[in-house]
């Protein structure tokens, strides 16, 4: 399967499984965008994903707050929809 050039979001992605995916991801070519409470362990790893070639940023939030669910996704597909127009 060629994912490369694709998009992911990944939740907690600051560390452990989630970070261990977006490495993963970056490593094949997916740009990925992080989501986690931590924002330097979040701007951390996405240095570490850039490193590999791809495009990759964050969001502050915490999925159990609905309301900001809401507005960390809704800014993500924004600043996707950038690297594919």
């Amino acid at each position: 399967m060629k994912l490369k050039g694709k998009k992911a979001i990944i939740t907690g992605g600051s560390r452990g499984l989630g970070k261990a995916t977006a490495i993963a991801f970056a490593q094949l070519g997916v740009d990925v965008a992080i989501t986690g409470r931590n924002e330097e362990k979040l701007k951390s790893t996405v240095l570490e994903l850039q490193a590999s070639g791809v495009n990759a940023f964050y969001e502050v939030f915490d999925v159990g707050n609905y309301e900001d669910v809401k507005v960390g996704i809704k800014n993500i597909i924004s600043k996707l929809l950038k690297f594919i127009l």
